[in-house]
């Protein structure tokens, strides 16, 4: 409890309901509740609605460009402080039985888009360098399909 409660960040946007610090400044009772809350979500197989809601808000990319081009947002979703901090238990109890590929760069620790422009770039360089062709298809889910031919 207490580690998926250190794992949010003090000062951040909080939902409606109740900011971290109001967590954090209400121990140890809170705490108690919260694992008693916890534990019954887990025996009785149910998650509150309330913990997959949230609200969305607009964040400005760059504050110099066109603030009238929805482009230039980027979303941000506020949700339960409560909801987030039950996640982190989840994730901190099952985090051994929760592993990826190593080839899968997205949503991991110490991972960003850097490292996954050095692995393609580096694969694609090897093979260009022992004479092979190098075929190469990337999506951009969000936007379009681009296919590059090198």
């Amino acid at each position: 409890m207490e580690k998926g409660l250190n794992c949010l960040k003090l000062g951040k946007a909080s939902d409606c309901d109740v900011s971290k610090e109001s967590i954090m400044y209400s121990r140890p009772v809170i705490i108690i509740h919260m694992r008693l809350l916890f534990n019954m979500i887990c025996e009785h197989s149910y998650v509150p609605d309330r913990f997959g809601t949230g609200v969305t808000v607009p964040v400005v990319k760059n504050r110099l460009g066109d603030l009238s081009c929805a482009s230039n947002y980027r979303p941000i979703t506020l949700s339960s402080i409560i909801s987030k901090i039950f996640e982190h238990c989840i994730l901190h109890k099952y985090e051994l039985l929760l592993q990826s590929d190593d080839l899968q760069l997205g949503f991991k620790k110490n991972s960003s888009c850097s490292h996954a422009l050095f692995v393609s770039t580096a694969t694609i360089e090897h093979f260009i360098m022992h004479g092979s062709n190098v075929y190469m298809a990337s999506l951009d889910a969000q936007k379009h399909l681009t296919v590059y031919i090198i």
